[in-house]
């Protein structure tokens, strides 16, 4: 009975994970689409719009310094709000970013800088919360990497998407622009949905006790606790040079878009 009763506990576990996996993918294929394209666009709508005078660098740098001073309060909200609620509320945050482009005023691109910011620090914590709970010492490993494998190709639906629906395009007007914003806002709205069905993480059948239960000031606590270890602070190192090649690797395919955008735009009839 109980090797029936823990296999059934396992089944379960890593149907939460794959599900996980999935719903993760589905939102950042429309995350990813639109961010990798993200200086185009609104380049596109400076062309338009010369009074609309945002930096696609820039809104990329409030993203990120928002998530780097978010992440600290990440764990004390999860504490309260349990990781399915938080990975919902943040999935909320991504449509309020993704929908920010259609409106193509200064303000709601920073407001949703912002707000995204915020999203990823709730969102990434609480996924490894509850990637966590669904996993034990012996399927830990497994589970990520089950996990990175289904995540890494939301790179590619997205973008697939938006290079068939830009193919011959040299401009990208206002129509196909909606067009795009919205069908990527739609899918990450029909993430949303799915998020509502991931299963409960339960605590771990080989457990013998119950861990006790943070407040969100403990929880804060522990985070800087953690932070503070030697172990921790020698991970701070490559985690650093990760930072540095995902920075190159953003920074380079923004440029490149940017001044192909900007060569297509020189050939354009309301360049001449």
């Amino acid at each position: 009975v109980y090797e029936w009763t823990a296999a059934r506990n396992m089944d379960r576990k890593l149907l939460n994970v794959l599900s996980l996996s999935f719903y993760l993918m589905i939102l950042f294929s429309a995350q990813y689409a639109v961010l990798n394209m993200q200086k185009t666009i609104i380049s596109s709508i400076h062309d338009e719009k010369p009074e609309f005078t945002v930096e696609g660098f820039f809104v990329t740098g409030i993203m990120y310094t928002v998530f780097s001073i978010s992440v600290w309060l990440a764990p004390s909200l999860i504490c309260v709000l349990g990781p399915r609620l938080s990975m919902a509320i943040a999935n909320i945050g991504y449509i309020g970013y993704l929908a920010a482009f259609n409106m193509e005023k200064a303000w709601s691109m920073y407001a949703g800088a912002v707000v995204v910011g915020i999203s990823e620090a709730l969102l990434w914590t609480s996924q490894g919360n509850y990637l966590f709970l669904n996993s034990e010492p012996n399927t830990v490993n497994r589970n990520l990497g089950i996990f990175w494998v289904i995540f890494s190709s939301a790179e590619l639906y997205g973008n697939m998407y938006v290079y068939f629906k830009l193919e011959g395009k040299k401009y990208i007007d206002a129509e196909t622009r909606k067009i795009v914003i919205y069908s990527m806002t739609s899918v990450a709205a029909a993430s949303l949905l799915m998020f509502g069905l991931l299963g409960k993480a339960k605590e771990s059948f080989s457990s013998d006790a119950k861990p006790k239960k943070e407040s969100p000031g403990q929880a804060l606590k522990t985070t800087w606790t953690i932070f503070n270890t030697t172990k921790m602070r020698m991970l701070c190192i490559s985690f650093a040079f990760i930072v540095q090649e995902c920075t190159r690797l953003s920074a380079v395919v923004s440029t490149v878009q940017a001044l192909d955008s900007l060569s297509r735009s020189e050939t354009t009839p309301s360049s001449w």
